[in-house]
């Protein structure tokens, strides 16, 4: 461009050649979907073969969301211990990412949040420690480990995995308790990794609480048959009312003012929990469901012949991206390149704002004062603007991440069927609604970049303003003529800056829209179980369980999708 001079020629020919990447990022992205694809019907060797591949895995940017992709189908696929291969090292490179190192903070400013590794969300990277500890109990309660296999996972001759092979092994007594002391040291590495993201979150209402770490945790403990591993079981479920309140209490599943919390909640240390509770608590059937399960559990009875399902429903919602919007008056004032900032005062700030009209740069937002966010009109994908002008501002847009609110309306009841005819039922309950979590915390990282991530897209979109002016300006008359090459000349410079400042969509889209618990105590005998949805829909066959006499807590997780994989005829059970 004509104002450029040799400092802007390195990010030019840094576009172009990311320009030609796409289409390999294309692929990746098409292999991921069809992933998805695959595993939600059951599809699972087929989903891993995808992911698995030379083209996904040699993404090293994208090394822990592969990783925890695979670990979620090994797991569905009934492969605890291949599930844990992957996790565990997911678990490792998520710590290792949790301080994002200078270059990629540098990578990020000049490019995009794209350029970065993806360290996972928080929400996410506890979902990891989830799936590692009921793989743990799975193969403790299932008293055997079934034959699994792993490709050689490489990329170019760097090897990520080894091939193995394993048949299938039936565990002894003290390997079962093995795995039980293991998941209880996950359980430990788990309240650690949330400690963490508790002081770091303090005061704001991100996610930084786990009740599935505080139930399963429980769970662990009443399982050991210990009195004072029951004492710690009771302190767990007590730490979960308390959470239910102070921090589950933001997601609409379990609070009917849920907004209203979410704007009041920097008051909330002044104000104390009893009157956060009066105020801005409004319980919901779910929270009431959930607070009764927790209540009925905190009294720690003999375990015995007591049955334990984790239910979990559908897929969380894709992340998409919402438009946001940023005036040139806001740009205008955070200029810091001097050559820039002098071409424009050359210019002139009021011919910009004449002359951008004439090249297609038009008006996008009603602009406020102040360096905020609102909505304005546009329907459901409406723009956010970031202004500070107090007129009518020309600005550009941009795009963050976003996922769609989802409401939670999905509820079932147990029904335990004994050969005999005789039938039990209970209800599952909604512990975790990963649509609520997943909504919430990107939804409030995006609103905390959302300045910076503007005025980073914003000036490169000025830059190529800039040009297309210069050109229109130098073009000869007539009008339609300058119009045009100053068009041309704008159109190809924001198509080189879209292609580099692509929103972070990425995501573990595995994970399930809720996770729910339920537990009965039931007499010895062969059980068949289906879930009831409670808004009458179709019933889900869970399979059969057997409980033995005198044995410690049943526990077996199963995943409902739609559509629904075939269900296996026999769940494992000790």
């Amino acid at each position: 461009m004509m104002i450029t001079c040799k400092k802007y020629s390195w990010h030019l020919v840094c576009l172009v050649a990311l320009c030609f990447l796409c289409s390999c990022a294309t692929t990746r992205r098409s292999l991921r979907l069809q992933a998805k694809d695959a595993f939600v019907q059951g599809r699972f060797a087929e989903a891993e073969t995808m992911l698995s591949s030379s083209q996904v895995v040699g993404e090293e940017k994208n090394r822990l969301l592969t990783l925890m992709e695979l670990g979620t189908i090994a797991h569905y696929a009934g492969d605890y211990e291949k599930s844990n291969r992957f996790l565990l090292r997911a678990k490792d490179i998520a710590k290792e990412l949790y301080t994002v190192s200078v270059s990629e903070q540098i990578a990020t400013g000049l490019l995009n949040d794209n350029s970065a590794s993806y360290a996972g969300m928080d929400y996410e990277v506890s979902a990891i420690h989830y799936y590692i500890i009921t793989n743990f109990l799975l193969m403790s309660a299932e008293g055997k480990i079934k034959a699994w296999s792993m490709p050689l996972i490489q990329h170019k001759k760097n090897t990520i995995f080894e091939a193995e092979q394993h048949p299938e092994r039936i565990l002894t007594a003290k390997e079962q308790t093995d795995f039980l002391s293991k998941a209880r040291s996950e359980a430990l590495a788990w309240d650690s990794f949330l400690e963490t993201i508790r002081q770091r979150n303090k005061g704001h209402p991100y996610f930084k609480d786990d009740l599935l770490a505080k139930l399963l945790g429980a769970y662990i403990h009443r399982n050991t048959g210990q009195s004072s591993e029951k004492t710690i079981a009771k302190i767990l479920y007590q730490d979960a009312r308390n959470i239910l309140v102070r921090s589950y209490s933001l997601f609409p599943t379990f609070n009917g003012t849920s907004e209203k919390y979410l704007d009041n909640y920097s008051k909330f240390a002044e104000l104390g929990e009893s009157l956060v509770k009066e105020r801005f608590v409004l319980p919901t059937e779910y929270y009431q469901s959930l607070d009764r399960f927790i209540s009925e559990r905190s009294k720690v009875s003999d375990t015995k012949n007591k049955v334990v399902l984790i239910l979990e429903a559908g897929t969380i919602p894709e992340k998409t991206t919402k438009i946001y919007t940023v005036g040139l008056s806001t740009l205008f004032g955070q200029i810091q390149d001097p050559v820039l900032r002098s071409v424009i005062e050359q210019l002139g700030t009021h011919v910009i704002l004449e002359t951008a009209p004439s090249v297609g740069v038009g008006l996008v937002a009603v602009a406020l004062t102040g360096a905020i966010m609102g909505e304005v009109e546009g329907g459901p994908n409406k723009p956010q603007h970031i202004s500070q002008a107090i007129d009518k501002a020309i600005g550009f847009e941009f795009k963050l991440p976003s996922i769609p609110k989802v409401k939670t309306d999905t509820e079932f009841v147990i029904k335990f069927t004994r050969a005999d005819g005789k039938e039990f039922q209970t209800p599952a309950v909604i512990v975790n609604p990963f649509n609520d979590i997943a909504y919430l915390d990107v939804e409030r990282r995006a609103a905390g970049i959302a300045t910076k991530t503007g005025i980073r897209v914003g000036l490169k979109y000025l830059a190529a303003l800039i040009a297309a002016i210069t050109v229109y300006q130098k073009t000869p008359e007539p009008e339609f003529l300058k119009v045009a090459t100053g068009t041309a000349t704008w159109i190809a410079g924001k198509k080189l800056v879209d292609a580099t400042e692509s929103p972070d969509t990425r995501a573990w889209a595995m994970l399930p829209m809720n996770v729910a618990i339920s537990e009965i105590e039931l007499t010895p005998g062969n059980y068949h179980l289906t879930a009831l949805p409670k808004n009458g829909g179709v019933p889900f066959d869970l399979g059969t369980i057997a409980v033995k006499n005198g044995t410690p807590i049943h526990l077996f997780k199963r995943r409902l999708f739609s559509p629904v994989p075939a269900a296996p005829k026999q769940i494992a059970s000790k």
